[in-house]
């Protein structure tokens, strides 16, 4: 299925897109429509998208912040392209959703990253923001927390991103604790991910994702993978070795109506990690780098990422593009599993 495009961003770097929104109201199942009409008016909605939830397609949500804050913009849009082909080779839709000119966009094609990231002008919000950048009309990225929440919101089960944020190494003294883990207690979605990211507080995010009942899937391992690392010292606390078992517990988690996340950790292949003895010398010094240039709140992540990509001589920015490819093509079977 190929994406109609969008009207190109206008000169404010903001997406400049007119389309009729109320005509979705015809192309969305009636349950959903019922559900949507209030919010109708903050939602635009690829027509494929539409298409596809009226007709039972699969779809695999994809967190944009990966295209818009994660990757150097050169490697972005390539591996952007790879992943929407990975999606539509096992049946599914690939859906990325992203803010722009005061709407939820739910379905925008790599013509409109690419647009984004020529602007400059791309801000990251999380389920927190998300009022504030429809009101102010900024071009916008999703973090984990949005992506789940605006997943949710349109009865989209599956959802892949890269890395999953967590408890910052330095939350003593910052209290820094992402928003993601707060939204994987309450929107229930199933989220494919390579684990925590290697930057964080492996062992104090674990733990409040206990403390928060949100279960942690390995995908045939019995350890968790750590974003660029395939294991961690830290058991996973199920482990499922089959699509046909994580779908299973998929039904069982929605029969019963839980209100968390299924977080699916899925290592990344050895052949593309990074030593974890390596990663974590690397990470204590551009930690250090963060603390010196007194990086705080939603800056650390990007700041961190871009250190490691230098440090590294691009090694993380090859092991991200190749564990968001493997994570998009398990969504994407699952998405199909799920959905018929």
């Amino acid at each position: 299925m190929k994406f109609a495009p969008f009207l190109p961003l206008n000169r404010a770097g903001i997406l400049d897109i007119k389309i009729e929104i109320p005509s979705m109201k015809n192309k969305i199942k009636g349950e959903q429509r019922k559900e949507l009409s209030s919010m109708i008016e903050y939602l635009t909605i690829h027509p494929d998208v539409q298409y596809a939830m009226q007709n039972s397609i699969p779809i695999v949500v994809i967190e944009s912040t990966i295209w818009l804050h994660g990757l150097p913009p050169k490697y972005a849009m390539s591996a952007l392209k790879e992943t929407f082909k990975i999606a539509e080779e096992e049946g599914a839709v690939p859906v990325v959703v992203m803010i722009a000119n005061g709407s939820i966009l739910v379905g925008v094609t790599p013509d409109i990253i690419q647009e984004a990231l020529n602007s400059g002008q791309s801000v990251k919000v999380n389920v927190r923001d998300i009022p504030g950048a429809l009101i102010r009309g900024v071009t916008a990225g999703t973090t984990v927390s949005a992506t789940i929440f605006i997943a949710h919101l349109m009865k989209l089960p599956v959802v892949v991103t890269g890395g999953i944020g967590g408890v910052h190494r330095m939350a003593k003294k910052t209290f820094d604790i992402s928003s993601d883990l707060y939204a994987l207690a309450q929107y229930p979605v199933t989220i494919v991910s390579s684990g925590v990211k290697t930057i964080l507080d492996v062992g104090a995010t674990m733990e409040m994702l206990e403390t928060l009942s949100v279960p942690v899937v390995g995908y045939n391992t019995d350890y968790l993978p750590c974003f660029y690392c395939h294991e961690s010292p830290y058991k996973a606390p199920f482990r499922v070795n089959s699509l046909e078992e994580l779908a299973e517990m998929v039904r069982i988690r929605n029969a019963l109506k839980l209100p968390q996340s299924i977080m699916v950790a899925n290592p990344i292949p050895k052949k593309d990690a990074i030593s974890s003895t390596l990663m974590e010398e690397i990470v204590e010094k551009a930690l250090m780098e963060a603390e010196d240039h007194r990086v705080q709140g939603k800056d650390v992540t990007p700041f961190l990422l871009e250190r490691l990509h230098s440090i590294t001589g691009g090694d993380t920015v090859r092991a991200n593009m190749a564990l968001i490819k493997e994570n998009v093509r398990l969504g994407s079977q699952l998405a199909r599993l799920i959905t018929y």
